[in-house]
C-alpha cells in the first residue's frame, strides 16, 4: 500500500486533507452554502472532521518518519504538520521532530528558517510555537 516511492505523495494528499476547514455551526436560512475548498486537481477538497484529525496527524507522521526520502523532507512535512493540526497534534508529534532535529546538527540552522520565516502572517499555535 505505501513504500518509500509513494509515501511522500500519500502525505501531501494528508496534509491537504488536514488543511482543509470543516465548516462549522449551521447556516443562516437563506444564506448560500459556503464554497469549498478545492483541490489542486480541481476537485473538492475533502475535509477532515475535527473528531479524526488527531488520528490523521499520528498516521501521517508515522508514514513520514518512516518512509522519508531525506532529513530535509521529514522536518518539513513535520513542521507542516503541527502548524494545521494546531492543538490536533499531539505532544509525541512535534518532540520526535525536535529529537530529530537536535540529532542532526546539520538541521538545526534550515529548520529554525523554515519553523521561524522572517515575515509571518499568522500568529503561530501554541505546539508549533514549542516546536520552534
Amino acid at each position: 500500500m505505501c513504500n518509500r516511492a509513494n509515501a511522500p505523495d500519500i502525505v501531501a494528499e494528508l496534509l491537504r486533507y488536514l488543511e482543509a476547514r470543516p465548516q462549522s455551526g449551521p447556516r443562516r436560512p437563506g444564506a448560500p452554502p459556503a464554497a469549498s475548498p478545492r483541490s489542486e486537481r480541481g476537485r473538492r477538497a475533502q475535509v477532515a472532521d475535527y473528531g479524526m484529525r488527531e488520528e490523521l496527524v499520528l498516521k501521517a507522521a508515522v508514514l513520514a518518519e518512516r518512509f522519508y526520502p531525506d532529513l530535509r523532507w521529514y522536518v518539513d512535512v513535520m513542521l507542516q504538520l503541527i502548524e494545521r493540526a494546531g492543538e490536533f497534534a499531539s505532544k509525541d508529534v512535534w518532540h520526535s521532530t525536535v529529537q530529530l532535529i537536535t540529532a542532526y546538527p546539520e538541521l538545526h540552522e534550515y529548520s529554525t528558517r523554515k519553523a521561524r520565516p522572517p515575515a509571518r502572517p499568522r500568529r503561530p499555535r501554541p505546539r508549533a510555537a514549542r516546536a520552534a
